[in-house]
């Protein structure tokens, strides 16, 4: 098995391959151009970020599409799957001290939601 990843000018991960360690692979990751890099047996990631820096979507070959919603202090507030066969929408809800409070998930099946709530202990 192997992987590669390619960072942003700024640091951020950009891509993820991975797959199963060949000759070609190999070659490939050391011939790679940032812009155009490799393409893993297994995993193809691509990550996109806002002008804040956080993570907008995240493009898979395998899971498809992951986009995220933030709120004003850049808390996660909503995950949104798509392209799985359970697509469904997470939602984060937090409380006054700006921890999360409730967590929400949305099976695309289920017309109700699933509440759980987080526990402190």
């Amino acid at each position: 098995f192997i992987q590669a990843q390619y960072h942003t000018p700024t640091g951020l991960l950009a891509h993820q391959a991975a797959g199963r360690s060949s000759a070609l692979f190999r070659q490939a990751l050391q011939e790679a151009d940032p812009q155009h890099p490799p393409f893993g047996s297994e995993v193809n990631r691509h990550w996109y970020y806002t002008q804040a820096h956080t993570v907008e979507c995240i493009k898979d070959s395998r899971w498809q599409e992951t986009r995220y919603g933030y709120n004003a202090n850049d808390q996660v507030v909503a995950a949104i799957f798509s392209g799985t066969y359970r697509a469904r929408e997470e939602q984060f809800i937090y409380d006054a001290n700006q921890n999360i409070g409730h967590y929400q998930r949305i099976p695309e099946e289920l017309g109700e939601p699933v509440r759980q709530e987080y526990q402190e202990y």
